[in-house]
Parts: C-alpha cells; structure tokens; sequence
C-alpha cells in the first residue's frame, strides 16, 4: 500500500495548491506512462509482423507473442511485494531501463532468437513498471477517487494503445521492421529520465500492517470477492490477448498491408479513448461487477463475427465495437482491487491479477496458434467467443458490496 502524496518537497510544487500539486503529479505520471504503454502495445504488433516477415510458423509467432508474459507470470507477485515495501519509484525505474533494452535489440540483430529474447525482456519491463503503476496510482487523493484516477489512466492507455500498432505499422510500411523497433527503444527513455531525476513526485510506502506475520498469497483468495475478480478479469484480459494475437495474423492471411492491420487495432484502442471519455458519468449509475460481466457476454458475440470478415473496412467496425465494450471494466477492476485487498498488500493483489493476466498472455497465443493451425482461424475465434461469453454468464449475478474495515 502507499500512503496517500502530500505536498512535494521541491519549492515551487509547495508553493501551489495541495489539489494541484496532486493533480500535477497524477498527469506527469499519466504522460510518462504512455510512453511506456505505447511500446508495450507496439511491440506486440511489431514483433508478430517482423516474425512473419522472417517466414516464421504460425505456432513460432505464438510463442514469440506468448513469451511476452512468461516470466512476468512468474515474477509479478514478487513484484507487487516489492511495490509495498519500497515503493513504485525504483520499479519503474528498472521497467522502463529493460524495455528500452529489451525492444532495442531487434534494431541490431533482425533475426527470429532476437525477437524472442526482446519480447520477453519487454514484457518484464513492463510488468515491472505496470505494477508499481497501478499500486502508487490508487494513493492520489481520496479513496474516493480511485475510480476516476484509473479512468484517467486507462484515457492515457487508450491514447498509447492508439498510437503503439498505428505508428508501427505506418513505420514498418515505410522505413521497415527495424526502425521500427528503434522508436520504440526511445521512448522509455522519457520516463527513465523523469523519474530519474525525480521530477515526479510519487506517494511514499505507508507501513504494511501485515508486515510481521507471514505472507501467503492464497491469503488473498480468502475473500469471494477478489477470487471472482481475479477470475472474472483473467478473461478479459484473454480477450485483449486473443485480439492483439489473432488479428495481425488474420488480417496478413487475407492480404492486409502492415498499416491496414494498424489501422484496424487503432480502431479498437480509438474506442477505448471514446468510451473513457465517457465513462466517468457511467461509474456512479451502473454496478461494477453487473459492467464486467455484460461486457464478457457483449465480447463473446463480437468474437464470433470477426470471421466473417474478409476487408479491412469490416476488421474495423467489429474492432471499434469491441473496444467499446472491453474499455468499460478495466478502470474499475483495479479501484475494486484497492477496495477489496487487505491494507498494505495491494500490490501484492495487483501482482496476482497481473500475474494471472500473464498466464493468459503466455499460453494464449500459443494455444491459440497451435489449434489455428489445425483447424483454421475461424474455429479459433468461435471457440474463444463461447468462453468469454460462458464466463460473464456465470458471474452474472454478482454485484457491489462495501467491504469490511476499508
């Protein structure tokens, strides 16, 4: 947990308001961690596209997109911990060093090994920073206002998810794969220096009141709540997963150029922005559990459609619909998380759900790859909608209740 920031040390931030300085902060923080976010999101792309490029198999590209969360699966607990005891500075320090390393190395060694060591220093990088993100992010302002904070930095996800595939695909059609990956060994370099130099001031670590006793993490599946949430999540997460894997490869098996394909996966990042614009009149009016769960049952009819689509015109409205739904729960799984976890262990929460998400991440595309290669892409697509949809059915009668003590 990380206590809530007070005024900054530096003379001019303690000259300003405490409102603006936390405001001042919040955005800094929102702005750095879109650089970052944006090659998380157009390593992916770049990655699949360069794989392919190089003649590798279907089940080869999987495994270069599956290797992007394995061992953030492994190491995402730890790292929530970490978040807790020392707090999100340091973390985001190293995350953004290795993913300016880890997306640089393509650029000099263009070769398919290459790509499997950059994805996964990539996806550790940003687990690392992604994590303490998320922890120091819940602690500006009032616990009230969580909800709207996280809205706040999934509009900046939103933007970056938007600019990550559209920028990598308009570079790799004009200057070629490699270039593209050296952008985006640039931008970490923003946050890098930011927090560096510490010009951003970040809400220090409160005392953790677990921090005698001994820690287990299925301590934290003892409240019905957070299992559910991790479960319920865990699938929607599969569905960002299952569309940025499937997609590129989808859209190349039926002749889309590499800025069409980003075209297409802008349209669904376009709609994540248009309905975070719009979800905060939303958050007070609709139950949160009622939102997660119809937006798994809406996904799951929109998956079963992406097969019958054969242009980039068609690829495109099905995505801008499906990020309009997948957008709406993201915001408020993590301010649910903050809500339920016990004090002084979000992270540590976080870095379970971000740890399932991983799963997901490593073992989808790979999965996903292997029975396209079997039994074609569009039995991929129907299989995964009934999945998405069968778990927001069984959770539908979920709904919001305070918690005990927070």
């Amino acid at each position: 947990m990380i206590a809530p920031l007070a005024c900054a040390p530096s003379a001019i931030q303690c000259m300003l308001p405490a409102g603006l300085v936390v405001l001042r902060n919040l955005y800094l923080l929102i702005f750095i961690s879109v650089m970052c976010h944006t090659v998380a999101t157009g390593n992916r792309v770049a990655a699949t596209l360069f794989a392919i490029e190089l003649g590798a198999s279907t089940m080869m590209v999987g495994l270069i997109s599956g290797l992007y969360g394995m061992l953030p699966m492994l190491l995402a607990v730890s790292a929530g911990r970490l978040s807790d005891r020392i707090g999100a500075r340091m973390p985001m320090i190293c995350g953004s060093a290795l993913m300016s390393l880890g997306v640089g190395i393509p650029y000099f060694a263009p070769q398919i090994p290459a790509l499997l060591v950059a994805t996964t220093l990539t996806g550790c990088g940003f687990m690392l920073y992604n994590i303490a993100l998320q922890n120091v992010a819940g602690s500006f302002g009032r616990p009230e206002d969580r909800a709207l904070n996280f809205n706040l930095l999934s509009l900046g996800f939103s933007v970056s998810g938007l600019l990550g595939p559209l920028l990598v695909g308009i570079i790799i059609d004009n200057l070629g794969h490699r270039y593209a990956f050296l952008l985006m060994a640039i931008l970490p370099l923003i946050p890098l220096t930011v927090l560096g130099l510490s010009v951003l001031e970040l809400p220090r670590p409160a005392p953790n009141a677990h921090a005698g006793a001994r820690k287990r993490v299925l301590d934290l599946l003892g409240d019905r709540r957070l299992v559910w949430l991790f479960l319920l999540t865990s699938l929607l997460s599969a569905g960002w997963e299952v569309f940025t894997f499937l997609i590129p490869v989808y859209g190349t098996s039926i002749g889309l150029s590499a800025t069409a394909i980003g075209v297409v996966m802008a349209a669904f990042s376009f709609a994540l922005l248009l309905i975070r614009v719009i979800l905060p009149a939303m958050i007070k009016r609709i139950d949160s559990w009622l939102m997660i769960t119809a937006t798994l049952m809406y996904g799951g009819v929109l998956f079963c459609l992406f097969p019958l689509m054969h242009s980039a015109l068609g690829l495109t409205v099905l995505s801008f619909f499906l990020g309009l739904g997948l957008g709406c729960p993201q915001p408020l799984v993590i301010s649910l998380i903050h809500k339920y976890a016990p004090s002084g262990r979000v992270g540590e929460a976080i870095g379970l759900r971000q740890a399932l998400m991983y799963s997901t991440q490593s073992f989808m595309p790979v999965l996903m790859g292997a029975l396209a290669a079997v039994t074609g892409m569009a039995a991929v697509f129907w299989l995964f909608a009934l999945v998405l949809a069968g778990g927001g059915f069984a959770g539908r009668r979920l709904r919001d209740q305070p918690s005990a003590g927070r």
